[in-house]
């Protein structure tokens, strides 16, 4: 018989790739941002000019852009925040137990999500 040497198994590289619902997200928040800034810069000019002698409602419009602006930059935010975490086919959760002799022991468990 003849005499086989341990068979070595070859590695594989691990690329680093975006996941699908972080390119949905970011496509989604690249839309939104681009359509919000059109509106802004072309509506912006013409509302603070009509509003000159109302200081209260340009105060009111300039607040609800500062508001859009944040919810764009949190929109941005979640965006990044999960680029590179690898989608789960389980969840992981810790059961407790305490043992007879009072200490209590954490144990992993991993449930498959349908």
């Amino acid at each position: 018989m003849p005499d086989i040497g341990p068979i070595t198994a070859a590695r594989a590289a691990i690329v680093p790739t975006f996941s699908k619902q972080f390119i949905l997200r970011f496509v989604l928040s690249l839309l939104l941002t681009s359509a919000d800034a059109d509106v802004i810069l072309t509506f912006a000019p013409s509302v603070f000019s009509a509003l000159f002698n109302a200081p209260i409602l340009r105060a009111a419009f300039a607040i609800l852009i500062l508001g859009l602006i944040a919810s764009l930059a949190r929109m941005w935010f979640l965006t990044f925040r999960l680029r590179r975490s690898p989608p789960s086919s389980h969840s992981q959760i810790q059961t407790g137990r305490r043992d007879h002799d009072g200490t209590q022991s954490w144990k992993d468990v991993r449930i498959p999500i349908v």
